[in-house]
């Protein structure tokens, strides 16, 4: 029996640093996990909209600072009194205004054009916060996750669904 004693505590210790390393991998699991969703934020952040004049135009600002381009991009913004909205099937990296023009009764949207590096950026219609605002941006970023801003909840990623 003596004998058995060695096997016995050798194999607590086995156990004991087995629920240490398991003990262990939680945090740095956390963490592994929290620096994904800042990385996947950081990503999201490069993208924003703002109502500006350029060259005596009108219109939004939008601005793509991702590697790569961005998918299904919707805006819902106020022109003119008017709640409207306007959709992008893609959006590639860079700087793009869209100008907006009054129609007979509702603002029309003309398509992006690159502003490029050079360029002056559209002066911000900063002070037009009811005639000119926008209410929400909606996009998905290459790594298929979609995003959607609003003034008062900020960026939000949204939940994934899971596929049937």
């Amino acid at each position: 029996m003596p004998s058995n004693l060695p096997d016995w505590i050798q194999a607590a210790a086995t156990i004991l640093a087995l629920v240490v390393a398991a003990i262990a991998v939680f945090p740095a699991w956390k963490a592994y996990l929290g620096e994904r969703r800042r990385d996947e934020r950081a990503h999201a952040i490069g993208v924003s909209a703002w109502w500006g004049k350029y060259d005596d135009k009108v219109g939004v600002m939008i601005s793509n600072s991702q590697a790569s381009l961005i998918r299904r991009v919707v805006m819902k913004v106020v022109a003119n009194d008017y709640v409207t909205t306007h959709e992008l099937a893609f959006l590639p990296q860079g700087d793009f205004f869209i100008e907006s023009r009054r129609g007979t009764s509702r603002p029309t949207w003309e398509f992006p054009e690159r502003v490029s590096s050079g360029d002056p950026l559209p002066t911000p219609l900063s002070k037009s916060k009811h005639r000119h605002r926008i209410i929400s941006l909606h996009f998905v970023d290459a790594d298929n996750s979609t995003w959607n801003w609003s003034p008062e909840d900020g960026l939000v990623r949204e939940k994934s669904t899971p596929s049937r």
